[in-house]
Parts: structure tokens; C-alpha cells; sequence
């Protein structure tokens, strides 16, 4: 490694000094997947410049909504935040973490060694990394690229098609449903409840199993939850019989998804 790639100069960040090894630098597979950057004005063109011989494509956001708008395209394949960009921008950052918005996107955030992780941040769903400052240019470029490939890895693993699923089409980025074309809005939660049913009809799934499965530990006292869960993706996605497919309540049992025509 060249030696400057390793050091900062005082009061500035590594990444802001760092020569750029264009030759070298491999860009990012997926050529849609856009970097998205929220960081202070003060250096955010520089933590641009050292990403970008990394990725496809790299973006200077202003705020959170130039974020939520290459989400909104389809164009989002991960955030790099750095935590000067002051608390009111990262509260909003880590509030949109937490809801559909940018449900599961990774995030690589950038903190000076010692500070405390933003309160909620952790809790997101998703990839996460945390890299400390003043870092090197190779180092940000390696992690940022290990985590977007990490992601779309587990992604495309996770892709599997959910066949025969007509008129209802499950898209995995961003996380969608549509029925009969039309955009079906599910909390991220339903998202995966809805899933996990499409991909086994015709199987009775307790309330146990669903939990476990979409929320990975032990149902406890959160039952209630599951049920109204269930009762929301019945309702939003019509699964009464009228859109070909039945989703019914076995008491005591739990969950049954069907064709409504093998009824």
C-alpha cells in the first residue's frame, strides 16, 4: 500500500488526502447500485472522490430526501454517513433506517473513535458497518465495497422466485409488492410474513413458526402481534378468494395460504 494511503494529515480525515489509485480501483459489479453520501460540506467532496474509483456510481446528498430519491428509483445500494453532518440530520437518517424507507439498506457509518452509536441506529434492519475517523482512503473503499458485496450477495441468495404467485409479484430491492401491477403498501414486517406464506401454500404455519422465521427468536408475549400482522396482509392484498388466493385462520393451528380454487 502506499505509504500516504494510510495517513491523515491533523484535523482532516484520511480520505481527504489520500491519492487515488484509479488504476487499480475495481468498480462495483452491479452498475445500477448507486453510493449514496451524506457527510459535513467541509468534506464530503472528498469522501466522494475516494469512494468513487470503488463503485459504480457515487452520490453527494444533501440530505435525506436526495437519499430516499435514488431509493425511490431503484438506484440505491448503500449509504455512507458520516456522524458530523450534525444530530437533526442523523435522527432523521436513522428514523428512516427504522421504517420502509430505507428498510435493510447498508449503511457504513463514519464516527470519530469513542463517540456513542446514534440511538436507534443499531436497532435497523440491514448491513451494517462502522469505521472510525480519521481512516484511510483504502481502508473506506474496502469496506464499503465488502459490505455493498456482502449485501447483494445475501440479496440474490435470498431471490429465489416465489412461483406461481399470479396476479402477485413479490420484487426483493426494494422490497415491493404489486398486485395486478399496482404498488401494495406492506411495513416491512408484512413484507415478510407475506413472503414466507407465498412461498409455502398450501402449509399450515403456527403463529410460532411465523415469528421465528421473520423475527428470528422466540414468540414470547408478542402472539397478538403476529395475528394482526396477518390481518393487515389479508386485508391490503385481498386474499379473501377475490384475487384468486385464500388466506385462512386455522384456531388453534395458525395460518393457511391457498388457491381460492382449491377450496
Amino acid at each position: 500500500m502506499n505509504r500516504r494511503e494510510s495517513m491523515a494529515l491533523p484535523g482532516l480525515p484520511a480520505y481527504a488526502t489520500a491519492p487515488l489509485q484509479r488504476s487499480g480501483g475495481r468498480r462495483h459489479a452491479m452498475a445500477s447500485a448507486a453510493v449514496a453520501v451524506l457527510a459535513p460540506e467541509a468534506c464530503v467532496t472528498q469522501l466522494v472522490a475516494a469512494l468513487d474509483p470503488a463503485h459504480a456510481e457515487v452520490v453527494a446528498c444533501g440530505g435525506l430526501e436526495g437519499v430516499l430519491r435514488l431509493a425511490a428509483a431503484g438506484r440505491l445500494g448503500m449509504v455512507v454517513v458520516h456522524t458530523g453532518i450534525g444530530d437533526e440530520a442523523t435522527v432523521e437518517f436513522v428514523a428512516a433506517r427504522l421504517d420502509e424507507r430505507l428498510h435493510r439498506v447498508p449503511t457504513l457509518v463514519i464516527m470519530p473513535e469513542g463517540e456513542v452509536v446514534p440511538e436507534g441506529l443499531a436497532a435497523a434492519a440491514g448491513a451494517l458497518d462502522f469505521l472510525a475517523s480519521p481512516c484511510s482512503a483504502a481502508e473506506l473503499r474496502i469496506r464499503s465495497t465488502c459490505l455493498l458485496e456482502h449485501y447483494d450477495g445475501t440479496r440474490h441468495l435470498s431471490q429465489a422466485p416465489v412461483s406461481n404467485t399470479d396476479p402477485y409479484v413479490f420484487r426483493m430491492h426494494p422490497r415491493t409488492v404489486e398486485l395486478h401491477g399496482a404498488r401494495v403498501l406492506l411495513t416491512p414486517r408484512e413484507f415478510d410474513i407475506a413472503l414466507h406464506l407465498f412461498r409455502r401454500p398450501g402449509k399450515v404455519l403456527s403463529r410460532e413458526a411465523l415469528h421465528e422465521a421473520v423475527c428470528h427468536g422466540p414468540l414470547g408475549e408478542k402472539g397478538r402481534a403476529i395475528e394482526v400482522h396477518v390481518n393487515a396482509i389479508r386485508r391490503k392484498l385481498g386474499l379473501n378468494g377475490q384475487h384468486g388466493w385464500l388466506l385462512a385462520t386455522l384456531r388453534g393451528l395458525g395460518y393457511f395460504l391457498e388457491r381460492a380454487e382449491a377450496v
